[in-house]
């Protein structure tokens, strides 16, 4: 190898071992919006099992149609832990960006999932028309649109978040995850939510529709990509 062919090698390796460290602590924000994921499950009724009766309220301050405990405690949940989950990843980067003398443009990503909360917050107190569904052995769908409603969960806006986070730490793996999260959201409160039937409790609402296994499908990219990049960097 002549001498500039090992000037070439040499750069792309240290460009390489740069953008390594400079994207090595993606795990931790990641591990944290996952954890606020699964946390979510506690918000829910009997989120591993179908109940008698159900009754489920829009909006869906949990993040998924079902029945939930209290809205006011899935109000708090979501409106005070996301904005903490972000300070603590703020606090994350700084202290990585001092011990490795790198970082990322992470105010960024914190800037539009506050951004995307923030929007969330406008829409929900916008006039609207309560809407509660109930139904003993049976889920009762409604007959109204519930595409634009449907889409007015918190659960979008870790969505955004996760996506937004890829395009700063430029991982295409955290885009999909963050898709992945939208897509599934829309999917259970509008297109489940919104075909106006009824449904047996013990026949069509299969696992898939209770909020734990849901929840933990949509948090597993996350969960999988934190346990990768921690081994990576050890």
């Amino acid at each position: 190898m002549t001498a500039p062919e090992e000037t070439l090698s040499e750069v792309r390796r240290v460009r390489e071992r740069a953008r390594t460290v400079a994207h090595g602590g993606a795990w931790f924000p990641v591990g944290i919006l996952a954890l606020l994921m699964l946390l979510s499950i506690g918000l829910y009724d009997s989120p591993f099992r179908s109940p008698d009766t159900l009754v489920i309220s829009w909006p869906y301050l949990a993040g998924l149609p079902y029945q939930q405990h209290s809205p006011v405690v899935s109000h708090l949940f979501w409106f005070f832990g996301t904005p903490a989950a972000f300070v603590l990843i703020g606090w994350w980067y700084r202290w990585r960006a001092r011990r490795v003398g790198m970082s990322v443009r992470w105010r960024w990503f914190i800037g539009v999932g506050l951004g995307a909360l923030a929007a969330l917050a406008i829409l929900l107190v916008l006039p609207a028309g309560p809407a509660v569904y109930r139904g003993v052995g049976f889920l009762l769908l409604t007959d109204d649109p519930l595409w634009l409603p449907g889409l007015l969960s918190p659960l979008l806006v870790i969505a955004v978040a996760v996506a937004a986070l890829g395009v700063v730490e430029r991982s295409r793996a955290l885009v999909v995850a963050g898709a992945w999260v939208g897509l599934t959201t829309a999917w259970e409160c509008v297109v489940v939510m919104g075909r106006g039937t009824f449904r047996p409790l013990g026949a069509e609402l299969v696992v898939l529709n209770l909020p734990g296994p849901t929840l933990l499908l949509m948090a597993l990219p996350l969960v999988v990509f934190a346990a990768v990049r921690v081994w990576r960097t050890r």
